[in-house]
């Protein structure tokens, strides 16, 4: 749950399922550093279906674990994280071994 306090942040949700391992860490190295738009002309590209959401102050987005998504603030902004979902050890699993510095820092997904 992301809870908006102050600036406004361009989501993109979506799903998508890959056949190992190694075909999430290319995808997810291939597209850490694009832009929204770059993202989803990427997503368009290989047929992968999102949504896009703008959040403002006084706005709370839910995102379902295992969601991927890409967001871009506007400016100055604040943003609260909260973790509400019981654990996924499939999800702990992989984001462990994408996102190793962050994990190892926080222990999150």
């Amino acid at each position: 749950m992301c809870h908006i306090i102050h600036g406004n942040k361009k989501w993109v949700l979506f799903d998508i399922h890959f056949k190992s391992f190694e075909e999430e860490e290319k995808f997810m190295k291939h597209v850490l550093y694009m832009s929204i738009k770059e993202l989803t002309q990427y997503l368009n590209h290989i047929g992968v279906i999102y949504k896009i959401i703008i959040t403002k102050p006084g706005d709370s987005l839910y995102i379902k674990a295992g969601t991927y998504h890409a967001v871009e603030g506007e400016g100055n902004h604040i943003m609260v994280n909260e973790y509400l979902s019981k654990s996924y050890p499939e999800l702990e699993s992989v984001f462990a071994r994408i996102w190793k510095v962050w994990y190892n820092r926080t222990g999150k997904y």
